[in-house]
């Protein structure tokens, strides 16, 4: 007797592009933001207030704070939608799909700290006026890349986090790396 054959349900080919695409977009900003960010810290200011050189760094910051918000946004709904291997239009016209993913599995909840993180720095990084403040708003890509890292394979013994961590620490090291030597090839 022959069983039939599982088939793998895919979800249309616009949910896939728009997946790598945001998914590019997301990284991209990231990289830009901390560039930005840091390149802000290590321009001269005055009497550890903000310059405006400084300043105007910020708001590339923020342009890419946005972008990384959208992006991810962006990548929460493609991914629900290759989960429940529905096209863009179902999952839209549908909520509870998003909702569940993001409130039921260790992904989804990964996805709504970095939309959450990505809001919040989008409508703060222009505030800071001193360097400490600066620095203190780094913490929100750090969160990010850990959330990113932290997801994305299972297991849960010590051996696990231990690669967790290191593949943290190398990416958020890999992030300032090359963020600050675009912002400073770009400035």
């Amino acid at each position: 007797m022959l069983l039939p054959r599982a088939e793998l349900i895919t979800s249309d080919p616009l949910v896939s592009w728009m997946s790598a695409v945001s998914r590019f977009i997301a990284d991209a900003a990231l990289i830009g933001m901390v560039g930005a960010l840091v390149l802000c810290l290590v321009l001269p200011n005055h009497d550890g207030v903000l310059t405006s050189l400084q300043r105007r760094w910020l708001a590339r910051a923020r342009n890419a704070s946005v972008a990384l918000w959208l992006a991810t946004v962006l990548i929460a709904l493609a991914t629900t939608a290759e989960v429940m291997g529905s096209s863009l239009a179902q999952t839209l016209g549908q909520p509870e799909y998003l909702v569940s993913l993001l409130t039921q599995t260790t992904l989804g909840k990964s996805l709504a700290l970095q939309v959450v993180v990505g809001a919040l720095l989008a409508a703060v990084v222009v505030l800071p006026r001193t360097p400490m403040a600066v620095l203190l708003l780094l913490l929100g890509p750090i969160c990010i890349i850990v959330a990113r890292a932290s997801t994305g394979h299972s297991g849960n013994s010590d051996w696990h986090m231990a690669a967790v961590e290191a593949w943290s620490l190398h990416i958020i090291a890999v992030t300032t790396w090359v963020g600050s030597v675009a912002a400073a090839a770009w400035h």
